[in-house]
């Protein structure tokens, strides 16, 4: 049995994790918006891949013998006209999502719950590599900007993630 406030901050990484697809989901719009296709397909895989993060924890919960505990999700306030501030904003939110899962750790690991910490070391490593994706992301629209097609390159280069 899963303690009770783990319970509690898990359930509320199942909504933030949501909240994270949506964000995505609003950036792939705002991609398909100004043309850019590659962007688009990118935050696509990106928001599918926020809420397998959310059934994930999920899963976990209720393997558990746990409840979960859906709320409604607010829609992100920012707006998405900007390629280069959007860019920023996934680099920031990612840190977000990295704070509040370091968070459950330290407070599984103050109260020995060796099961969570177990099932959140896998969640440690994803946002290393969500951190790195958004910076990389990033350097390639500075590294391609200055040229004369470079939002273009840029945005081919982005249509190459995998699924």
């Amino acid at each position: 049995m899963l303690d009770k406030k783990i319970i509690m901050m898990l359930n509320e990484q199942v909504n933030y994790e949501m909240y994270s697809a949506y964000i995505y989901h609003k950036m792939q719009l705002a991609y398909e918006d100004l043309g850019l296709r590659g962007y688009a397909r990118w935050y696509d895989i990106q928001a599918k891949e926020e809420m397998d993060h959310a059934k994930r924890i999920e899963n976990f919960l209720m393997d558990s013998g746990e409840k979960v505990c859906l709320k409604s999700i607010e829609e992100p306030a920012e707006t998405m006209d900007d390629v280069e501030k959007m860019l920023k904003l996934a680099l920031k939110h990612e840190k977000s999502v990295t704070c509040k899962i370091h968070a459950i750790y330290r407070e599984a690991l103050e109260r020995k719950d060796i099961v969570s910490l177990e099932f959140l070391n896998w969640f440690l490593s994803e946002q290393v590599e969500e951190e790195k994706n958004a910076r990389d992301n990033i350097q390639l629209y500075h590294n391609y900007i200055g040229c004369g097609c470079g939002l273009m390159n840029a945005d081919k280069k982005m249509s190459q993630r995998e699924e």
